[in-house]
């Protein structure tokens, strides 16, 4: 992942390509050095908050939750950005880990966890 950090926003899109989710819930080990691309990923939830000081981390976290092609993904950004609950947004990111977690109606949501490159507010 560090490799793919070093890269441009412009690099990163070239490097990317859209992932199948089957093939990440399967094996998400094998993508964890890919680039993954969402097109018009609606946001279902969008936080905002500052890291622990030990992370080493100035910037804010933005914290999305994203619904694409009926798969939930959890998006982790370094940097505010200005995208809002019921948008919808492009993201680069790279997966990293299959998770799951309890929601308001007291089900289990499982999930693709991912750090983000680039986002870019669609319409």
């Amino acid at each position: 992942m560090d490799s793919i950090r070093r890269l441009s926003n412009t690099k990163i899109k070239e490097k990317a390509s859209y992932i199948e989710p089957k093939k990440l819930k399967k094996s998400i080990s094998q993508y964890t050095n890919s680039v993954d691309y969402l097109k018009k990923a609606y946001v279902i939830q969008c936080e905002e908050f500052n890291a622990h000081e030990s992370w080493g981390i100035k910037k804010p976290i933005t914290e999305m939750i994203l619904s694409y092609d009926d798969y939930i993904y959890v998006i982790w950004y370094e940097g505010s950005i200005d995208v809002y609950e019921g948008d919808y947004i492009s993201c680069w990111f790279t997966p990293f880990a299959n998770v799951s977690y309890d929601n308001v109606s007291n089900t289990v949501t499982k999930a693709t966890a991912g750090v983000a490159y680039a986002i870019k507010a669609t319409k």
